[in-house]
């Protein structure tokens, strides 16, 4: 992490800056053409206030024009930039920045009722997110949200005095992404960058082709953070689970990203990877949801249809692997869900999954015992699965008991169906409930 300071001064993993809110309250006076009434209601007249207040560096404040010194991000006022004014919920008006620099003083007019002891929130804003290009200067340009609470201290002939400077505190984290290759030896130089950050999207477009990106976030905890980066005709991806941005924090991010490939080019390296419905293989379903597409299933085997592997739904074009769906099906119609069912309905069920799967495939269907077990195998085991759909598959875990399309030994009536709780086969009647996750095969 590097020290920062902003737009008033704020160093490595202090909070930034910016502002926020206030009120303004209406009353309304009845009368008469005829008559007027002591003792009606006074009206209350709203009254303008001018408010001036020193919007402090104090140590740890942020808000524009950023700069990279060594180590340091600094930030300054841009004379004209103007905060808005809350009492409460309420706008009362704005405050504009008088000159440039590291502190700067706030002056304006507000209207509304406004007395002694109440908090007024300063909010500097301006959270365009989307469309950031990976620099600096956009992101003081079209980013910098902050805010600061000051108390009024006294209002004396419409003048307003508040009881401190106003601190400002920053409300994102700016990041700064460097991209490498797999095993960090090399920079990639990237045309485009699209960044998940807990389910949200943003896309980065720089000027020109860069390694650098400098990116906005609002703050997130405990998140999946994904980026897809476009390098040359190829495109890479990389994906980090429990991720923390806290505002005010200026991270330095050093990323090995991963090239995605199409399912042609899969080796049982990419067992327990995110298969999108463009037919590329991503690092996690976010990557895929960043690239544009939808995550379709996760690759469970790698191999040949031959041996042990089964051959039920295979030829010649689909003979590479099996890929899992992230979700069950709930129903005969293909709806995603989780509904257990009887062995008859579970074969209609899986076929009719209606998750979008790549061209490329077979198409979805109800996995035989010898297929479900060369999963388990190139998966470590059944639990390694279930943790996979906990993580890199982004859907809930299997805890219950889910069908084959295999037959039972001891009764051709029976079906077999497998316990994720207790990792074993079960024989039992088909007419007896269980669960359902559809597979294709590649």
């Amino acid at each position: 992490m590097e020290d920062i300071i902003m737009k008033k001064f704020f160093k490595d993993n202090y909070s930034l800056a910016v502002a926020l809110m206030a009120a303004t309250t209406f009353a309304a006076c009845s009368g008469s053409d005829d008559i007027i009434d002591d003792n009606m209601q006074q009206s209350t007249i709203q009254k303008t206030y001018t408010l001036t207040v020193t919007a402090s560096k104090g140590g740890d404040a942020m808000t524009r024009a950023l700069s990279l010194d060594g180590s340091t991000l600094n930030a300054t006022w841009t004379a004209g930039d103007e905060v808005a004014v809350y009492k409460g919920e309420t706008s009362l008006g704005t405050l504009t920045a008088q000159a440039a620099g590291t502190n700067t003083t706030l002056t304006g007019t507000l209207t509304g009722d406004i007395a002694v002891s109440d908090v007024l929130t300063l909010k500097f804003l301006s959270p365009d997110y989307d469309g950031q290009d990976g620099t600096l200067d956009y992101i003081a340009t079209h980013c910098d949200y902050a805010t600061a609470d000051v108390e009024v201290a006294s209002v004396a002939d419409d003048v307003i005095t508040t009881s401190a400077d106003a601190d400002f505190q920053n409300q994102q984290a700016i990041v700064k992404f460097t991209l490498k290759n797999t095993d960090g030896s090399a920079d990639l130089s990237a045309s485009g960058l699209n960044l998940s950050v807990g389910g949200t999207l943003f896309t980065v477009t720089p000027a020109g082709a860069t390694s650098d990106f400098y990116i906005a976030v609002p703050a997130v905890s405990s998140q999946t953070v994904a980026l897809v980066a476009t390098v040359g005709s190829s495109t890479y991806d990389f994906a980090k689970t429990s991720v923390t941005f806290a505002n005010g924090n200026y991270y330095r991010i050093n990323v090995r990203m991963s090239e995605c490939v199409d399912l042609t080019s899969v080796a049982t390296a990419h067992v327990g990877k995110v298969i999108g419905a463009d037919g590329n293989v991503y690092s996690h379903a976010f990557c895929a949801t960043a690239a544009g597409t939808t995550a379709s299933a996760m690759i469970g085997y790698v191999g040949e249809k031959n041996g042990t592997y089964g051959t039920t739904y295979y030829n010649s074009t689909y003979n590479h692997g099996l890929a899992i769906a992230l979700t069950d099906v709930q129903n005969t119609s293909g709806d995603e869900g989780s509904q257990s069912m009887n062995s008859a309905s579970a074969g209609n069920a899986a076929p009719n999954y209606k998750k979008v799967c790549p061209t490329s495939c077979s198409g979805w269907f109800l996995a035989s015992r010898y297929q479900w077990n060369n999963i388990f195998t190139a998966m470590g085991g059944s639990t390694t699965l279930r943790t996979l759909f906990g993580t890199v598959g982004g859907s809930n875990m299997m805890y219950n008991s889910y069908w084959s399309s295999t037959s039972g030994t001891t009764d051709s009536r029976n079906m077999f169906a497998y316990g994720f709780a207790g990792g074993g086969w079960k024989e039992g009647n088909s007419t007896q409930t269980a669960y359902v996750r559809s597979v294709f095969a590649f």
